[in-house]
């Protein structure tokens, strides 16, 4: 199966298994709209968790050299200040994604003369507050917070 979703009522949470293939990670955003659009929340806030995660994985994807048997997990929590996402993949490590917690490098600030892209880590940084990146023995982690727009009582 190419994504595997699990929500847990009592945690608000939400965790995928994705193949490292466009298609699955299209799939994997139609189950996250969908599971976010149960808690009545803000649109600008589904919209913005849509935008980072779309570009996290699709980078990872594209980027990561990822073999087909080499799933990217992602566990996303609803909080009262945001909406928590944890990204980890089995990938060498990926250095786009370990400059999101920090300054862009000058690699990625080069990449912006790319015609075909390179703002992807500027988006992701546009949008998002506590980012992280972990190192582990094998692959990447990043964690990051999405600010909620509205801090409305309706997602509990």
């Amino acid at each position: 199966m190419a994504c595997v979703a699990q929500s847990f009522n009592e945690s608000i949470n939400f965790n995928l298994s994705i193949s490292p293939d466009p298609l699955s990670v299209r799939d994997a955003l139609e189950q996250l709209d969908h599971w976010l659009a149960g808690f009545r929340g803000d649109q600008a806030d589904r919209s913005s968790t849509q935008v980072v995660m779309a570009e996290v994985l699709n980078n990872i994807v594209e980027h990561g050299s990822l073999g087909p048997n080499q799933n990217i997990r992602s566990s996303i929590s609803v909080m009262s200040n945001g909406i928590e996402c944890s990204v980890i993949d089995e990938a060498p490590v990926y250095r786009a994604l370990a400059n999101l917690s920090g300054e862009p490098s000058l690699t990625c600030e080069a990449s912006i003369q790319l015609a075909e892209g390179g703002y992807g880590v500027f988006l992701i940084q546009s949008l998002v507050v506590d980012i992280r990146y972990i190192e582990v023995e094998r692959g990447n982690h990043l964690e990051f917070r999405i600010p909620l727009t509205t801090f409305s009582e309706q997602i509990y």
